[in-house]
């Protein structure tokens, strides 16, 4: 009986510990504990961090030709109604250029994004987007 007892606790563990993988198409998928710890949310953002930056995966995913179930519209108006929610928590941006507010509280509140984390996504747009937004807020 305790060796079944283990068996099973071992079965659990492995499936709780999945690595993250991508489906068929080639996008990136994991679980939402996964998403928060890649992007670095916490209990001051709030799942902002994971927000931005699966909307801009969607839409790197989307230049690099790749079919997803969401448009780029929609991924762009999810962005600005995001702006349009920080900007009423009164971040403002340095250039007051809000429609890019989404940028400026990513690199101020979330995780910087490593080459590892690039090569997981497996998208030559995304590194691009985070590199040029790194670049811009140094």
């Amino acid at each position: 009986m305790k060796k079944i007892i283990l068996i099973c606790l071992f079965a659990i563990t492995i499936i709780g510990f999945s690595k993250p993988e991508r489906d068929n198409r080639g996008i990136l998928t994991m679980n939402e504990n996964e998403w928060y710890q890649m992007f670095g949310d916490n209990t001051k953002t709030n799942g902002k961090c994971s927000f931005i930056g699966a909307s801009i995966m969607q839409l790197a995913y989307i230049n690099d030709g790749k079919k997803l179930e969401t448009t780029q519209e929609n991924a762009l108006s999810s962005l600005e109604a995001l702006n349009r929610q920080i900007y009423s928590e009164g971040l403002r941006h340095p250039s007051n250029d809000n429609s890019l507010l989404f940028e400026y509280y990513y690199v101020k509140n979330c995780r910087k994004l490593t080459n590892k984390d690039f090569d997981l996504v497996g998208s030559p747009s995304f590194k691009t987007v985070f590199e040029e937004i790194y670049n811009t807020y140094k």
